[in-house]
């Protein structure tokens, strides 16, 4: 058996998959990573609120004989109250003679920094590891007297590997950070009695930077950066995605050392999504050879209506914010009419000014009301059906017998699956100097903790106020009940 044939065929096959694939094919690429961000940061894994999956084929320079062909499945979902999330993937990825299979499983774990806002920061580990094989009977030679070629054997070698990422959110914003193959360990191609040859795993940083911008009612767009690096080389792709209620989108990418890259994605059935992306051959380089890369991914997901919950979960804390800002702009410039009024009451030009102000700034804030009501009408108790509201009595045996809810407006404090616990929940408030009532909602079967009515909004939303300033809870919010 020629050795040392087999040693320079070995090193040269090493030294031309670097070559041919560039600095990233030691990681599969991707270019439909906008709608799983888990595929480069294991920190992701959970981050959709649902158990997702997804499996891509990407196809790369077709037309160039030996180019690469990655296949990727993923799978992750948050566990429990959603600040854990797992997640596993395998591929494969092939290139002429060289074939990488990769498999890991993904812990990832988040912190909230909020109630109020989207403001979390998550630290995720994958533990897997990578099989690169080598097809020796498959090479074109010269000289293929070499038993190990005429035999059509393989050289293959297994390591173990860790990847490491952070992710940090607040609102639209997200900034992610991972170091795939952290500790760069070593794959050996080795006969038994032979010297071993040794291919490392190269340490490689990626970073995405994104932001999601409301453009106008349920469009969104996206721009996105993300960054890979990897033995001194750098490669930089910069995005953007037009969506609508993320039921359809569409994207652009431009990838430096690589070409334009646009994709088309869309949910069916709203529990499957399929995608497509292509990336246009390059002016230079291997690329150049090829008829462009060709990129498909089918997505599923469970407990689809999560996602639409999160959606109008933000939706609604928005609008609960801005109802905020709007409630202490009122309380200014009331305050600020009060004064006016004290110091010179022949200023009926500010007074007026001022009056017209506040009545826009009330209109405007029973119009968001009434906005935040439409939201979500199932689970934020709106008048849809008439009579769903209760409001619950207690007797005294103990007992509660339900009557109509008057019309008016309420603070919504809290929500509970079990009357007994709203009922104790009003022994807390009365200690905050806060009357409240048990109202059931008996279409959802859920046991709300409402202010005791008010006749007009003002002082409902200085109620509100109130209830949001004891720290206890500040997602309060005036219902209008009507």
């Amino acid at each position: 058996m020629n050795y040392n044939y087999l040693k320079k065929l070995i090193s040269a096959l090493c030294l031309s998959i670097i070559a041919f694939a560039g600095f990233a094919q030691q990681l599969p690429l991707n270019d439909l990573y906008y709608n799983n961000r888990y595929l480069f940061n294991p920190a992701n894994a959970g981050d959709q609120g649902y158990l997702v999956g997804f499996l891509n084929h990407r196809r790369q320079w077709v037309g160039l004989e030996g180019a690469p062909v990655t296949n990727t499945l993923s799978v992750h979902s948050p566990i429990g109250k959603g600040n854990i999330g797992l997640g596993g993937t395998i591929s494969s990825d092939r290139t002429d003679l060289y074939q990488r299979i990769a498999g890991s499983f993904t812990y990832a774990h988040r912190f909230h920094f909020s109630k109020k806002i989207v403001h979390s920061i998550a630290f995720g580990a994958s533990l897997g590891f990578v099989d690169n094989k080598i097809n020796l009977g498959s090479a074109v030679v010269d000289d293929n007297s070499d038993p190990l070629l005429q035999n059509g054997s393989s050289i293959n070698g297994t390591a173990f590997n860790i990847d490491f990422g952070l992710r940090y959110n607040i609102k639209g914003l997200e900034l992610g950070f991972a170091i795939p193959q952290l500790f760069e360990t070593q794959i050996s191609y080795a006969e038994a009695s032979q010297d071993a040859r040794k291919f490392t795993l190269r340490r490689a940083m990626v970073g995405y930077l994104g932001y999601k911008f409301i453009i106008k009612d349920k469009w969104f767009i996206q721009p996105s950066v993300l960054l890979r690096n990897s033995s001194k080389a750098t490669q930089i792709d910069g995005s953007l995605n037009l969506s609508y209620k993320d039921i359809i989108w569409l994207g652009a990418t431009y990838r430096t050392s690589g070409g334009i890259i646009p994709s088309l994605g869309f949910k069916v059935a709203d529990q499957f999504t399929v995608a497509y992306a292509y990336e246009f051959a390059g002016s230079s380089g291997i690329s150049s050879r090829g008829n462009g890369t060709h990129e498909i991914m089918a997505g599923f997901r469970l407990s689809g209506n999560k996602n639409k919950n999160d959606e109008l979960e933000k939706a609604i804390d928005d609008l609960k914010n801005n109802q905020l800002s709007m409630v202490e702009q009122l309380d200014s410039l009331k305050a600020e009419q009060a004064r006016i009024k004290e110091s010179d009451a022949s200023q009926n030009g500010k007074l007026d000014d001022h009056q017209q102000r506040i009545e826009k700034l009330e209109k405007d804030i029973n119009d968001l009301n009434k906005k935040i009501e439409t939201q979500k009408p199932a689970q934020l108790d709106t008048n849809q059906v008439k009579d769903i509201l209760k409001r619950m009595i207690k007797g005294e045996d103990g007992t509660y017998k339900e009557v109509s809810l008057e019309k008016g407006y309420y603070v919504v404090i809290e929500s509970f699956k079990d009357v007994k616990r709203a009922d104790k929940d009003l022994a807390i408030w009365a200690k905050q100097n806060v009357k409240a009532i048990i109202v059931h909602n008996t279409q959802r079967g859920w046991y709300y903790v409402y202010s005791e009515r008010f006749d007009a909004l003002d002082p409902a939303l200085k109620e509100m106020k109130k209830v949001r300033a004891s720290g206890l809870q500040e997602k309060a919010w005036v219902h209008i009940y009507k």
